[in-house]
């Protein structure tokens, strides 16, 4: 959905895994170093997805994006406890988020400009598998350099 200053995306995705379980990585502290995409791989678990931006021009030259995300995820391996002892037959989460993102660019001379930005960020990763039972919250800014 778009209008003058702005635009509205929504997306709804339902990830289906018929190999469960598959490609999973056991949660043995110093033993690897899991990033979130092999931690958290799309082919480890299935579930709906919903996610909505808007981005929006605002007064002044500033750029705006909300974006609103929630997934059901369940996982084919069991949920844990912290000891290591299962404690239910699948992990699922229910993981919801809400980013706030603003940016202004200057212009600094013909034809090369200054981004600068500031975001915020909201995660709650609600887990039967309690070392996957968390909240999160962070601020960025950053400055950004093109022509």
């Amino acid at each position: 959905l778009k209008w003058p200053k702005g635009l509205l995306g929504i997306e709804f995705l339902y990830r289906r895994n018929p190999g469960l379980p598959s490609r999973y990585l056991a949660q043995y502290v110093n033993t690897t170093i899991l990033s979130d995409d092999i931690y958290n791989d799309n082919f480890a678990y299935e579930g709906p997805e919903a996610q909505a931006r808007v981005t929006h021009a605002l007064p002044f030259g500033l750029h705006s994006i909300v974006t609103i995300e929630h997934q059901r995820k369940r996982f084919g391996a069991p949920a844990v406890n912290l000891v290591g002892e299962q404690i239910a037959e699948n992990r699922v989460d229910l993981c919801s988020s809400l980013e706030l993102y603003l940016s202004r660019y200057f212009e600094l001379m013909d034809g090369f400009g200054m981004d600068l930005a500031c975001g915020v960020e909201m995660l709650r990763n609600q887990s039967n598998d309690v070392y996957n039972n968390f909240s999160l919250f962070q601020v960025s800014c950053s400055v950004g350099f093109g022509f």
